[in-house]
């Protein structure tokens, strides 16, 4: 975690926009006074050169202005994907299960709190026995799937998605059915008919 910055955020509600987390990082380091100030220099030094100069009338004199300016740009480049990793590292991160039998979906929960990445599996099974009425699950280990994660700009967090497919039909769900447990992770709800999968 960056020098200065609060801990890793819980909710989205409290994690900052890019934005936010960019300006808090300049203000929390000298680096971000330091680059402001030589982008400042650099730009009045070649505003007075150009003045000075009028124009570069020689190949070597654009040769020159292209390469400080091209490495000025690489400059920022790096120290924005930089940031820019930093800032989704910062995020918190939320997970959608989804329970399949027989192509279909039974149970799904949404945006589950996640601690780390390496949770995913354990996360899983655990928020699968507590909607079955705590009752082991019993599923096809090598078809666990997980999707890359997504990153949710507007709503600031990143959502991991796995699905899991049931060898048998937890005791209080019905193939017509699908239930969905959401924040604030209260009641459980039941959606009703989902349509057969097409063949």
């Amino acid at each position: 975690m960056a020098k200065g910055l609060s801990p890793k955020v819980k909710t989205h509600a409290e994690a900052p926009t890019f934005g936010q987390f960019v300006w808090e990082r300049l203000l929390s380091e000298k680096i971000g006074a330091v680059l402001i100030g030589t982008i400042f220099v650099i730009t009045f030094v070649a505003i007075v050169l150009l003045w000075v100069k009028r124009y570069p009338t020689a190949w070597w004199d654009w040769l020159s202005l292209l390469l400080t300016v091209f490495t000025l740009g690489t400059a920022i480049y790096v120290l924005y994907t930089q940031w820019r990793r930093e800032w989704e590292d910062y995020l918190p991160n939320r997970l959608t299960v989804r329970f399949r039998y027989e192509e279909r979906e039974v149970m799904r929960c949404e945006k589950a709190y996640l601690a780390s990445e390496s949770d995913i599996r354990a996360l899983a099974q655990q928020i699968g026995m507590q909607m079955a009425n705590n009752t082991p699950l019993k599923f096809k280990a090598p078809l666990v799937i997980f999707s890359p994660p997504q990153l949710h700009k507007k709503e600031r967090y990143i959502l991991y998605e796995a699905t899991i497919h049931l060898l048998e039909l937890p005791p209080n769900c019905s193939l017509g059915k699908t239930l969905v447990w959401r924040e604030p992770f209260g009641d459980i709800e039941t959606i009703g008919e989902e349509p057969p999968p097409s063949e």
